[in-house]
């Protein structure tokens, strides 16, 4: 059996909670919601290089970062982004491979529903993988 495949993704938006010009949103918060929610999985595997023995080895990944399969491919994925690790406040960024952007909006919107927070785009972040007409 193959493992599924990874559509290159790009920056669509963020989940976030402001106050002001603060996040407020908590990790424990957003690990709560993601940890339960159907349309989410574990995210892709990564490898990684082992410092004690210079070889390679499968990271383990954070449960503050999901992905979202249909099929046997990952077309989207959400990642926690840390605002402030003492008070671990922050905001989730959100990712889709092309074709599947609204479907990611969705799931996006919903979540940031049961958050209570909001799901938007911050131009200044399209550097994190926008499409290439965005850029």
């Amino acid at each position: 059996m193959s493992s599924p495949s990874v559509l290159p993704q790009y920056y669509i938006g963020q989940i976030e909670i402001l106050d002001g010009d603060t996040q407020v949103l908590k990790r424990s918060e957003w690990t709560a919601i993601a940890s339960t929610d159907s349309h989410l999985c574990d995210p892709p595997p990564r490898m990684g290089m082992n410092p004690a023995t210079g070889k390679p080895m499968r990271l383990r990944l954070p449960p503050d970062e999901r992905g979202v399969r249909v099929g046997d491919e990952y077309v989207g994925g959400f990642r926690w982004s840390g605002y402030d690790w003492k008070e671990d406040l922050g905001t989730v960024l959100v990712f889709a491979a092309d074709g599947h952007e609204d479907e990611i909006r969705s799931i996006a919107d919903r979540l940031a529903g049961a958050l209570k927070a909001e799901f938007g785009v911050d131009d200044s972040l399209m550097h994190l993988g926008g499409k290439p007409e965005q850029q």
